[in-house]
């Protein structure tokens, strides 16, 4: 059951729901708490307004067409090929977004050159990264990632054909939240993608 919030209240998504649900705080706080809810509203691209200590949780509407953007840095057409027919299958391939190489990949995050514009490359709630990328690798690509604070915490997938054990040990040692072989056959992405929205993607 969904409520609509009140006039003059801040609302942004629970930390502890995955967004599925949204604290209101209404007018009557002190100062100190009014900045510290608007900061944190304003933190999730929400509007604010004056704000105070009496919550109230709302059921989110369940929305089809919510928004999240799967980045995926592949240089194999036929991998990116298999993943586009996966998402489409799954109704989802208006949030994917590809680029062909690691600086292309660092290019995208950082808003730089090509992507410069947001509304069209938004930055990505997951990052699914193959390693034996042109130009710049995935290890670099993931080294470079956890050293800026505004991604310390964006999930990262790795998505190889390696079955090596020391490249998914490197990989998590520089913050892979998890490591994905690549399956022999294309049809498999399809469960690739399932394993990436009942993880990440929710």
């Amino acid at each position: 059951m969904s409520s609509a919030a009140p006039q003059n209240s801040i609302g942004f998504p629970h930390p502890e729901s995955a967004g599925k649900c949204v604290i209101v705080a209404e007018p009557g706080a002190a100062g100190s708490d009014r900045r510290r809810f608007a900061n944190a509203a304003r933190a999730r691209n929400c509007i604010a307004g004056p704000a105070g200590l009496k919550f109230r949780k709302f059921d989110a509407v369940e929305n089809s067409t919510k928004t999240w953007t799967l980045l995926y840095v592949e240089d194999d057409e036929n991998d990116v090929l298999f993943m586009e027919m996966a998402l489409r299958r799954a109704g989802l391939q208006q949030q994917f977004r590809c680029v062909r190489n690691g600086q292309e990949a660092l290019d995208y995050l950082s808003g730089t050159g090509d992507y410069a514009q947001r509304d069209q490359h938004p930055l990505p709630v997951l990052l699914l990264l193959d390693l034996n990328l042109p130009a710049v690798s995935g290890f670099e690509v993931l080294a470079w990632l956890r050293k800026q604070p505004q991604f310390q915490s964006l999930p990262v997938v790795i998505f190889s054909s390696s079955s090596r054990p020391e490249d998914r040990q490197r990989a998590l040692e520089l913050g892979a939240n998890d490591y994905v072989q690549k399956p022999a056959s294309g049809m498999k992405f399809g469960e690739v993608l399932d394993h990436l929205r009942s993880g990440w993607l929710g």
